[in-house]
């Protein structure tokens, strides 16, 4: 739904609310909490109940993990993946590769940023059928945004709006409640806040999963 608007205030360059809601034949609710967050994540502007394209996009990470694969073996490459799902330290896993330390966590930040933007992906289709209000936990004295849907928790670094949110039920806060003490015991071990929500998102991840699980589902993310 929402890169359906995004293609649409494309196309049209300038539309207002009544015009998205009439080309996409979505539900108006819809179409507005779509606004809502594509206005928070600086995709769209708005002027005068106006809305179009940013013509200067948020900087993002400008390394290019395809690009990086092709200046490393696939066999270096395997044991990077596979390393990581395995919580290698990198210091150590730069011995069985041929490349530099600060290379290995180039890949490692850039595997996070995968994981962290595919549930990112899934929590706002989520919510845009069903907004919930958020659970807000705080590490390094920055707050992350958590959501529940389908029996999985979902990180978000900004909150999402609707103008009709729903309660956590009994059973999601419960459920909440165990993941947020797992990410703080993780995080309660770790001196670094950078990259901090990527890190909630991996762990997350990682949480009950062997590493089958996780090799094959971070190999089909990073080469689809």
């Amino acid at each position: 739904m929402k890169d359906q608007v995004l293609r649409l205030c494309k196309r049209l360059k300038n539309c207002t609310l009544e015009d998205i809601v009439q080309f996409t034949e979505l539900e108006f609710e819809h179409v507005q909490t779509i606004i809502y967050n594509l206005l928070d994540d600086q995709e769209i502007i708005e002027v005068d109940g106006v809305y179009s394209l940013c013509e200067t996009q948020p900087i993002k990470n400008n390394k290019n993990l395809n690009l990086m694969t092709l200046y490393h073996s696939e066999e270096d490459f395997e044991i990077i993946l596979k390393g990581f799902c395995l919580e290698i330290p990198t210091g150590k896993l730069k011995h069985l590769v041929k490349c530099q330390e600060n290379c290995i966590c180039d890949f490692h930040q850039l595997f996070r940023q995968k994981i962290y933007e595919r549930q990112h992906n899934v929590l706002l289709d989520n919510y845009l059928k069903n907004p919930k209000i958020a659970r807000v936990g705080t590490f390094f004295n920055k707050q992350a945004f958590f959501y529940y849907y389908n029996n999985n928790v979902y990180v978000s670094e900004k909150p999402l709006r609707a103008n009709f949110e729903k309660e956590f039920t009994k059973t999601e806060v419960k459920e909440y409640k165990k993941v947020y003490s797992f990410l703080k015991r993780i995080e309660n071990h770790n001196i670094n806040e950078a990259y901090v929500y990527h890190r909630l998102a991996e762990g997350i991840w990682r949480r009950n999963k062997t590493f089958d699980e996780l090799y094959s589902d971070l190999k089909n993310l990073i080469i689809s």
